[in-house]
């Protein structure tokens, strides 16, 4: 049995690498590793493979922010009158573009009903010029030398908290608040070395969840994820194609590149009933040099009502 908690990270520094539940389950498992040791790690990672993870992780949400659901009840009001009509398509085309709901939105979005989302852009993109050194001098190279890095910050009214929803077991969850505290103690993402992904608090607590709800039907995912064999496959979803590099100890070898994996993104909606837990799976062989390499691949799905012929109602 899996318990609900969400986890709140308080962010002391921008990022280069982007909140999905991938990576932040891989940075949880050096954690485990460098904590735990390699051993407890890989019989964690034994569990995925009898369909009984200890842990589920979403994607990391900005505040209290949740990912819209791709099948979602919204249709603006038809109009006869021409200016309404084009004013009423200009309108609905910004609210298909909003990709953030607030907790109440997201639950009218799961109850089938109508909504209208206020567009948002909690994440602020920037770009940092840096020098490179001459690692035999200790000192800048010549003029040319530049090079930019891109990084996200959150929106100022955020007060940096970055949101990670979890189905954890109970006897996991001691090691959870491990891991979590090294990640505190060592940083998120690429370039941490140098600051980037600095977090100054991380909180896990109990969460009451996301209960169902009538005429449920189907299931909104919280993370970006790789469907199993098995699992539903009518409904609406975005993909994305995840180049991963390997980390830490493994980041010195060789070819530190991971083979590209298609996912599918938070906010992906399926039919299905009853709905479970979580879909999805670990994916292997994703690097030819370490088959021991695996990445994350599971939904945590969230219950909703969807369209019953596939389409806003």
């Amino acid at each position: 049995m899996l318990d609900w908690y969400r986890i709140t990270l308080r962010l002391a520094a921008p990022t280069p690498s982007p909140w999905h539940a991938d990576t932040i389950f891989g940075h949880l498992c050096w954690a485990l590793a460098h904590v735990e040791g390699p051993d407890l790690l890989a019989d964690f990672l034994g569990l995925f493979a009898l369909d009984a993870p200890p842990l589920v992780v979403s994607n990391g949400f900005p505040g209290d922010l949740l990912p819209r659901p791709l099948l979602t009840a919204y249709q603006p009001e038809r109009s006869a009158d021409l200016a309404t009509a084009r004013e009423a398509f200009r309108q609905a085309k910004e609210l298909r573009e909003s990709a953030w709901l607030s907790p109440q939105e997201f639950e009218r979005a799961r109850r089938g009903e109508p909504f209208q989302p206020l567009p948002r852009q909690p994440f602020k993109p920037g770009v940092t010029l840096h020098a490179q050194i001459n690692r035999l001098t200790g000192t800048t190279g010549p003029a040319g030398t530049l090079f930019a890095v891109e990084e996200t910050a959150l929106a100022n009214e955020l007060d940096g908290r970055i949101t990670v929803y979890a189905l954890v077991d109970p006897g996991f969850v001691a090691g959870l608040r491990r891991c979590l505290d090294y990640l505190v103690a060592t940083g998120y993402g690429k370039r941490k070395s140098v600051g980037y992904g600095a977090i100054a608090e991380a909180r896990l607590e109990p969460f009451a969840g996301f209960p169902p709800v009538d005429g449920q039907n189907g299931f909104v995912s919280l993370s970006n994820f790789v469907p199993a064999a098995g699992d539903p496959a009518r409904g609406a979803w975005g993909t994305l194609v995840k180049r991963g590099r390997l980390g830490e100890e493994y980041a010195a070898a060789g070819n530190p590149f991971k083979r590209p994996v298609v996912m599918l993104t938070a906010g992906s909606c399926l039919y299905d009933s009853p709905v479970r837990p979580f879909y999805g799976r670990l994916v292997s062989g994703v690097h030819s040099d370490f088959p021991e390499v695996v990445q994350y691949g599971l939904a945590l799905a969230v219950g909703m009502r969807l369209p019953a012929d596939g389409r806003p109602e």
